[in-house]
């Protein structure tokens, strides 16, 4: 086998890590094994230098060539940052160290004379096929006439010198296929070659220092007539190079390309229904559903992946001539400009501005919830009802008091300054268009939190000023909270963070006469990056890839450790010293950028970058192990004696949040009452039975106009709960007159014990029992 890249170290080091432990044994192991490792291999690759476009018909349905690693070797690929980081003495020690392991690999799993030994052997030359060596794959349609639908897809390999040595692995892995027959030999146009009959046919040949596996003989006479010259070719169609010249595409610079054709590939959905059901019209229910989503006034999509003087271009173009409909107007129409990206700080590590309207967003997501009707005509309905619950609840329109107050500018980064670590500098600018209706709105929405959370006697408000700007922000004393919400405005701009501090840094910046030179309009990096991108883009987001392999490869050391000591122990030639430095990681990298923009033609996706794929921060996603800590935190000091219940007069509401949180126990409301608490399985079994009432209360509310019953008897039915399992004694007393929208707190149904103390059961169906005290305050608000 040949030499291999740094990238097959996550091939390889996940299938050591879970194979090396124990050798498959069976048939069916090994072929996993092999599939495994021909995906992971598979999925890994680039595009191809050979114009594979030019040998497929112009009306395939999709398209994708790849090329194969030797390209960062030579040429374009192997100025990019992940063409030196190859080129690295110390990567080169790794892909030796890796060779070794994949030899070792042969050596134990594939070395037999037995089948399933020569199939792994036959895979693992394959997959190192895949890897060094171009290729495509296509469908070109899908063929009806034989009866059963069959696809037309065709696959194509880089063969060089060696196309029979290739073609024996792929027929050894074929002969793995209990559902496909023995090979018998074919000619088509001119070419001998072997066809394995079953569900499928499935041909196998060289054409052209090709090794092709196809689906039909139908399939490989369209590729060899295209590729001869005989018919419009891929290539040359107007869909296919209009997107590629959209997207910046230079020729001898690709990686990767797929196209998608979504004309045809929605006749052939229709041809394929046709043939099922014997309709020659997709039913007006799905049309109606495409339509709406604007699938149908997409023409194409195409991928495309190629070198830059720093590294990487990704492209993604969506071709949808006139006006955008459905999810296409997602996207977004208004350009940014250099106003919008002042709030970003200078030193951003992750940031994304767009205009985007909100309340345009809403009408079409109501009008998407209005296409489910084909479905089932009271969803629509249903979801509309519980929007107006929700508006009730409110006091609000979510359209017309909320999202028509604001802007369609929408700003949000994390930054050093900030905070900046594991995501506690995340900020959000957004522009308003009333900055005092905006404030009362979030006044209102916390106050209303408050209330329905019974949080109000352990969280508030409080404000302080900033260079004369007020900040407000959510100042918690029920228990530890990892975050302060805060939010402030600057002229028309809405200020939100997880920390006040992060606010007035935000304003320290926006309120200074140099704001421009403090944002990352100055960085030279997002300069040179923009410099590819489109100019009128409308969306723009930014990722310090240095910070994020800095921070991953942190990570990395002793995952390596760990794992290449797994791989030792199975015998496996790695250890932890084949992993490069960090500097060698580091080295050359730039930040990613990626924009969006949208005109008459269609949508425009492209970013820039020093890697094949961006690479996010792992911090990024850590804020909530502070929200985890602060949950864990207080049960542990209950657990260890530490923590005591403050001094304060709470109400039930305030007890019951207090025990979801761990601050305090069950036994601190029933001390009282120990005496009379019965044996723990009795226990169980009657809390158990006062909840399953609840819950068939609730299901009888749902079918009934959200009504709870008269009296427990009413549950009684075929699908309610028998006559013994409503019988709580004459201590219980049920509560008539419940709605699903009284009082969450609401009792519902009480039993008293002996002492004085007693069981509750809520309206939203949780089970209590209080002391006596709280027991009677229960039964004296017992009425709806």
């Amino acid at each position: 086998m040949n030499r291999m890249g740094c990238n097959e170290m996550v091939i390889w080091s996940t299938i050591l890590q879970r194979t090396f432990q124990r050798r498959p044994q069976s048939h069916g192991q090994r072929i996993l094994l092999t599939i495994a490792i021909l995906g992971l291999v598979a999925s890994a690759q680039d595009s191809s230098a050979t114009d594979f476009a030019s040998s497929v018909p112009d009306d395939a349905v999709l398209f994708a060539q790849w090329s194969g690693v030797q390209i960062f070797d030579h040429g374009a690929g192997a100025a990019t940052p992940l063409g030196k980081m190859l080129a690295d003495p110390e990567f080169k020690r790794l892909g030796q160290a890796i060779q070794k392991s994949v030899d070792w690999l042969v050596k134990n799993y594939a070395s037999g004379d037995d089948p399933e030994s020569q199939a792994m052997k036959a895979g693992l030359g394959l997959a190192n096929t895949l890897w060094q060596r171009g290729g495509m794959v296509a469908l070109l349609g899908i063929d009806t006439e034989a009866g059963m639908p069959s696809p037309q897809l065709i696959i194509a390999i880089e063969a060089g010198s060696v196309p029979t040595e290739i073609l024996a692995d792929v027929e050894a892995l074929l002969g793995l296929v209990p559902q496909l027959g023995a090979p018998t030999e074919v000619e088509i146009g001119g070419t001998k070659m072997n066809l394995r009959p079953g569900i499928v046919e499935v041909i196998t040949g060289v054409v052209d220092e090709f090794v092709l596996v196809a689906i039909g003989q139908a399939t490989v006479e369209r590729f060899m007539g295209t590729q001869a010259g005989s018919g419009a070719n891929l290539a040359s169609s107007s869909p296919y190079s209009s997107a590629l010249e959209k997207m910046g595409a230079k020729k001898g610079t690709g990686l990767l390309t797929v196209h998608l054709n979504v004309v045809k590939l929605l006749v052939v959905v229709q041809q394929g229904f046709s043939a099922a059901m014997g309709q020659e019209q997709l039913p007006p229910p799905v049309q109606t559903v495409l339509d709406g989503l604007g699938i149908t006034s997409v023409q194409s999509v195409t991928v495309h992946e190629q070198f830059t003087g720093k590294g990487h271009r990704h492209s993604l173009y969506i071709a949808a001539p006139g006006e955008k409909r459905g999810l296409l107007k997602l996207f977004g129409s208004v350009p940014l400009t250099a106003e919008d990206l002042v709030a970003i700080p200078a030193d951003a590590t992750l940031a994304k501005a767009s205009n985007l309207d909100l309340s345009m967003v809403y009408e079409e997501m109501m009008g998407l919830v209005d296409l489910l009707a084909v479905v089932d005509p009271s969803i629509p309905a249903e979801i509309h009802g519980g929007v107006e619950e929700v508006e009730a609840a409110l006091g609000m329109k979510i359209k017309e008091d909320i999202l028509d107050q604001f802007g369609d500018t929408w700003v949000f980064f994390d930054a050093t300054s900030s905070g900046g670590l594991f995501g506690s500098g995340m900020t959000a600018v957004i522009e308003t268009k009333n900055p005092e209706k905006v404030q009362a709105l979030i006044r209102r929405g916390i106050d209303t939190l408050f209330t329905e959370m019974g949080l109000s006697a352990g969280a508030g408000i409080q404000t302080y000023d900033h260079r004369d700007h007020p900040i407000h922000f959510i100042n918690v004393t029920l228990g530890p909270s990892p975050v302060a919400p805060a939010w402030a405005f600057h002229k028309e701009r809405l200020i939100v963070a997880l920390y006040p501090q992060a606010v007035a840094q935000t304003i320290e910046r926006l309120a200074s006469d140099s704001a421009a030179s403090l944002s990352i309009l100055e960085s030279r990096d997002f300069a040179q990056g923009r410099q590819g991108l489109t100019k009128n883009c409308n969306t723009l987001v930014y990722l310090d890839t240095p910070k994020s392999v800095s921070d991953l490869y942190a990570i990395s050391l002793p995952l390596v450790s760990a794992g290449c000591s797994m791989a030792q122990q199975a015998g496996a030639p790695l250890d932890v010293s084949i992993w490069p430095r960090r500097e060698v990681w580091m080295r050359n990298l730039s930040p990613d950028l990626w924009a969006v923009s949208t005109d008459d033609g269609g949508i425009l996706v492209c970013g820039i970058g020093p890697l094949p794929v961006p690479v996010p921060s792992p911090t990024w996603f850590a804020p909530w192990l502070g929200v985890a800590a602060a949950t864990v935190l207080p049960n542990f000091m209950m657990s260890s004696g530490s923590a005591e219940m403050p001094n304060a007069d709470f109400s039930d509401e305030d007890m019951e949040n207090l025990r979801a949180i761990g601050y305090v126990s069950d036994e601190s409301d029933n001390v009282a009452a120990e005496e009379a608490v019965p044996e723990p399985e009795t226990l169980d079994d009657f809390e158990s039975k006062l909840s399953n009432l609840g819950v068939h209360c609730q299901l009888y509310a749902m079918q009934n106009r959200e009504a709870y019953p008269p009296t427990l008897d009413d549950l009684l039915g075929p699908d309610g709960p028998s006559a013994e399992e409503i019988d709580l004694g004459q201590s219980c007393t049920y509560i008539p007159g419940h709605t699903s929208k009284s009082s969450p707190q609401s009792t519902l149904i009480h039993c008293s014990n002996q002492d004085g103390s007693g069981w509750v059961l809520r309206v939203d169906g949780t089970v209590v029992e209080l002391d006596e005290a709280m027991y009677r305050e229960a039964v004296g608000h017992a009425a709806p």
